[in-house]
């Protein structure tokens, strides 16, 4: 198929591909704002330095357990129950811990605690109880280590409010902009395929033939060598005959 006809196509039937497009995005637009409810995400970000920074050995050890440290606040009971008890929430463990996210750098040792919730106030104060819930934790640890060896826990940024997480608009809406377009596309090119056997004027017998077309029977016209219909006939016959 040309290129030609491609934008015979999309001229002819491009509305349907428009219309699709708007009603998707705005499907996608009414469902985000109105019937999903909203969640809120804050975060706040730990350090986990060794107390001899400068020893390259400690510093690789203090990596090696970053993820561990990660583990430790996302699935230690203990931790959720503790969060839970200092914030009031009546939820249980595996619930809270649903609620958060820890992301650890061993670049430059840090972790990251994203926590999720209706109330943005809430996940702010989820995301900061799990840090400083943490941070106790580490330094009822180092009690029980050579102050050498101690790997220590800090807030360098505490949490905020939380910013809305999802669902995201904006995204929504294009990718429901996005589908219906695509949906329609496939709706106008299966119109074409079911109709591609359609002879519809000369342009497509032309095309078909590979030949020129010299004359074309007016729609309604009577083909050759037919004969007139009984009315037309009779009529012709009674005005021709003698009068008596």
């Amino acid at each position: 198929m040309a290129l030609r006809d491609y934008m015979r196509i999309l001229l002819r039937r491009g509305w349907i591909i428009v219309l699709l497009a708007v009603v998707a995005a705005l499907s996608a637009f009414v469902f985000s704002r109105y019937l999903v409810k909203p969640e809120y995400r804050s975060e706040v970000l730990l350090s986990v330095l060794p107390t001899r920074p400068a020893d390259w050995g400690s510093g690789q050890g203090a990596k090696g357990m970053l993820n561990n440290f990660a583990e430790q606040i996302r699935q230690n009971d203990d931790v959720a129950a503790r969060v839970a008890d200092v914030l009031k929430l009546d939820l249980p463990p595996d619930d809270l811990k649903g609620r958060i996210q820890v992301d650890p750098d061993e670049l430059n040792l840090t972790l990251r605690i994203r926590a999720t919730d209706a109330d943005p106030i809430i996940a702010k104060q989820i995301a900061q109880a799990f840090a400083q819930t943490f941070v106790e934790f580490r330094d009822s640890e180092n009690q029980k280590v050579d102050q050498r060896d101690r790997i220590l826990a800090s807030i360098t940024r505490n949490a905020r409010d939380g910013d809305r997480f999802k669902p995201q608009t904006r995204v929504n809406l294009l990718a429901g902009a996005a589908l219906g377009a695509l949906l329609g596309l496939i709706i106008v090119f299966g119109l074409e395929y079911a109709a591609a056997g359609t002879v519809r004027g000369a342009e497509d017998v032309e095309k078909y033939l590979g030949t020129n077309v010299l004359g074309v029977i007016p729609a309604g016209a009577n083909g050759p060598g037919r004969r007139p219909a009984p009315t037309q006939r009779t009529e012709a016959e009674r005005r021709a005959s003698p009068a008596k």
